[in-house]
């Protein structure tokens, strides 16, 4: 009775717990699959008990319900033949998904590390003229130098489109304004909290973006 009140429980928990990851519900699984396994195990022997031996006619039918469920388990049994899927099948595919949850999480984070949110200003600025060098339309006009910031003047020479970049020093914030070079209109304007290796690549696509995508729009 009480391994029966443990299998229950343990099957409670997992319809419970709707929300439990891969390699939650492999382990609980686990669980289950060794209880019944103990449970058949002594089925088995109270059934031969019963029936004072393995040779009456009552155990031989028992052999029917007794192979069904220990086929379905696994395939470590002495019954011939099986089951074409076991729960020990189904524990494999929620370890194997459990793993590829885990490359995929550690994919992320090496993402995410790749991104230095803590880069300092003038590392900013470096990797902002930087990236602007590789870009053939791209020329940088100007870097400015202050007490509070650093600004850097870059030129889309196809677009004719003008970006100032101000990267303030003690706030840790950058903008840009983008202009038109001749007439000095402003087209368009972006904050960021922050300076990583992200925000100087959205800098690059605004900068070269064409100029018929930034005619007309407004700044924010």
């Amino acid at each position: 009775m009480n391994e029966m009140r443990k299998l229950m429980e343990a099957v409670e928990r997992v319809d419970e717990g709707k929300g439990m990851s891969p390699r939650e519900a492999s382990a609980e699984l686990e669980n289950i699959h060794s209880e019944i396994k103990s449970m058949i195990g002594e089925a088995k022997r109270y059934v031969r008990w019963g029936f004072g031996g393995s040779g009456e006619v009552g155990y031989e039918r028992a052999k029917y319900w007794i192979s069904a469920i220990e086929t379905a388990l696994d395939k470590d049994h002495e019954w011939m033949g099986g089951n074409m899927f076991t729960m020990e099948d189904t524990i494999n595919e929620l370890n194997e998904a459990a793993e590829y949850n885990d490359e995929d999480e550690e994919y992320m984070e090496e993402e995410a590390a790749s991104y230095d949110t803590d880069m300092e200003p003038e590392d900013f600025a470096d990797s902002l003229v930087r990236a602007a060098n590789t870009k053939e339309n791209l020329s940088v006009d100007d870097i400015f130098h202050s007490e509070d910031s650093i600004s850097v003047e870059i030129t889309n020479d196809e677009s004719m489109v003008k970006a100032h970049v101000d990267i303030n020093i003690e706030d840790g914030h950058v903008t840009i304004e983008t202009y038109r070079d001749r007439e000095g209109v402003l087209l368009d304007s972006h904050y960021w909290e922050g300076m990583d290796d992200g925000v100087v690549e959205q800098i690059m696509d605004l900068i070269m973006m064409p100029m018929e995508n930034t005619i007309g729009r407004r700044p924010y």
